[in-house]
């Protein structure tokens, strides 16, 4: 599943930020990057991990707002534009992701549905959180909206997309150390998820 991720990331890297800025996947992707702003709650002189950065989508705006941003993807072509943008990424997955070093916040948008072990991501991530920081999580749940995405997937790009119950992330989340505090629904599509670890 690793390779079929990377390979079609890597594939779509070229044209995925504009396929994403316009139209109504523009109007979607800016409903979610709200959520994920009112829950990150990104401040000048954070230091922030960006797990799942794509081409610098989220991270990009967080540099503008003058935090720090380090992202990891497993695209190698995701890496490269997102680098092109000023980001300071690396390639890496996420399942086994071990930085060596802890984050004000944590943002995960979009990675989970593609990982083989949703809760193992999770727990890498937490490992990252420092005392007092947070984890926000932007994930497809099983709704019709979510079934139908995960349909033009497999349809599409040949790709297992999986559907996570808010309570199973929940549970997840609680299980690696962090309380979850707040759940928003952007979209159809998606949920956002906080958690946030004491301090």
């Amino acid at each position: 599943m690793t390779e079929a991720v990377r390979a079609h990331y890597d594939a779509a890297a070229a044209d995925y930020q504009d396929r994403f800025s316009r139209g109504w996947l523009g109007r979607l992707r800016a409903r979610e990057r709200q959520a994920i702003e009112a829950l990150l709650e990104p401040a000048a002189g954070d230091h922030i991990l960006d797990a799942g950065c794509g081409t610098g989508f989220d991270a990009v705006p967080l540099l503008e707002r003058g935090c720090a941003v380090d992202g990891v993807d497993l695209s190698e072509g995701m890496v490269r534009i997102a680098r092109a943008r000023g980001v300071d990424a690396i390639v890496a997955d996420l399942h086994a992701l071990d930085l060596g070093r802890r984050y004000h916040k944590v943002l995960c948008a979009g990675p989970l549905e593609f990982c083989a072990s949703p809760g193992r991501v999770i727990s890498r991530l937490a490992a990252h959180i420092a005392p007092g920081g947070r984890l926000v999580l932007l994930f497809p749940p099983p709704t019709v909206a979510g079934h139908a995405y995960r349909a033009y997937h497999r349809a599409v790009s040949r790709l297992r997309v999986h559907l996570l119950p808010i309570a199973d992330v929940l549970g997840w989340l609680r299980g690696a150390g962090l309380a979850p505090d707040a759940v928003l629904r952007p979209g159809p599509f998606t949920a956002v998820v906080r958690a946030r670890r004491a301090a």
